[in-house]
């Protein structure tokens, strides 16, 4: 029996690079452009430019964190930063992209892309579709692409649930 024990556990061993690769991939869906979760504020800033607005600190139900709204109108892009002590550099938590986003991940979608498109590329991470939104992740974080005419024209990347 400890032979078969130990057998599991050389096998889960051997195997963790692979699973553990599995899991990290997901994040893979949470950047637009040079956009990534948990980017600094320093950073967007160095990217971006300053913000069209940048609104106060409200406090988070869900955490407790305070929050702020960037807005960059030309880009299309609404930021959600947040931080839990406002003397501490906020970080990005949520992306919202609209029709004016000229913004692509990685494996190049974006405003326009076709939702054919997001599964073959994204169908490791189950996309699942339901009316006119086609979204990746779990019931709490992930990624919306909200869609018209087969066609995206919106993106939300960050905290579903709140």
């Amino acid at each position: 029996m400890k032979q078969l024990v130990n057998y599991f556990i050389l096998l889960i061993l051997l195997n963790f690079p692979a699973w553990a690769q599995e899991q990290i991939t997901p994040s893979a869906y949470l950047q637009l452009g040079r956009l990534v979760i948990n980017t600094s504020a320093t950073q967007i800033r160095t990217s971006l430019g300053t913000p069209d607005s940048v609104s106060p600190y409200t406090i988070s139900g869900v955490d407790g964190n305070y929050v702020q709204e960037w807005i960059y109108r030309r880009e299309g892009l609404h930021l959600g930063l947040a931080t839990d002590d406002t003397t501490v550099i906020p970080k990005l938590i949520r992306i919202s992209a609209d029709s004016l986003c000229t913004l692509k991940s990685s494996d190049g979608i974006g405003i326009g892309s076709k939702p054919a498109q997001i599964i073959s590329l994204r169908h490791q991470q189950h996309p699942r579709q339901v009316d006119n939104r086609l979204w990746l992740g779990d019931a709490y974080f992930g990624t919306v692409f909200f869609l018209r005419d087969g066609k995206v024209i919106g993106i939300f990347i960050g905290q579903l649930a709140e």
